[in-house]
């Protein structure tokens, strides 16, 4: 594995590890299901299986396992389509929603997004220049992402480049 894809994946498995300890565990969330839940809450009238599996780019197994965890802990409702019974609604209970904003709260207004970000990058956010260098390395990865046809569009609207 070339050196630079290495420091990213490891880079990214230490932010997640970090997030699981100060902001899902405390509520009892993975950050698997988080991204799911965060899909779901975009989309007010909720969304498909299908249309989730494309958002998050994960399989529809993955997605049925999820969504079949989250259900049984009461945070989504799951309704088969009356026009076509091959597809299934996934929408937010109140509890979903409600444990979605607290863990948007946690990592948002705690500042731990900041944090995590300035930590793994070294990045001092005054500095228009680090940040610059970030962006045009996000940028890269964006197009990388795009060559190699990965059609996940999940973004959060706290993410720098949003």
């Amino acid at each position: 594995m070339h050196a630079l894809f290495f420091s990213v994946k490891r880079v990214h498995h230490r932010i997640l590890a970090f997030g699981r300890r100060y902001f899902f565990k405390p509520i009892r969330l993975t950050p698997a299901r988080f991204d799911m839940l965060y899909a779901i809450k975009q989309h007010r009238y909720g969304l498909t299986q299908r249309e989730l599996r494309d958002v998050l780019g994960v399989t529809a197994p993955t997605v049925s396992v999820m969504a079949t965890s989250l259900e049984a802990l009461g945070h989504i409702k799951r309704k088969v389509c009356s026009s076509d019974a091959r597809h299934i609604w996934v929408k937010l209970t109140k509890r979903g929603r409600r444990l979605v904003n607290k863990a948007i709260y946690l990592a948002v207004g705690s500042g731990a997004v900041d944090m995590i970000v300035d930590c793994a990058f070294a990045v001092k956010w005054y500095s228009d220049s680090r940040f610059e260098e970030l962006y045009t390395f996000d940028s890269s990865l964006r197009y990388a992402r795009s060559y190699l046809r990965d059609v996940a569009t999940l973004h959060y609207y706290f993410h720098p480049d949003d």
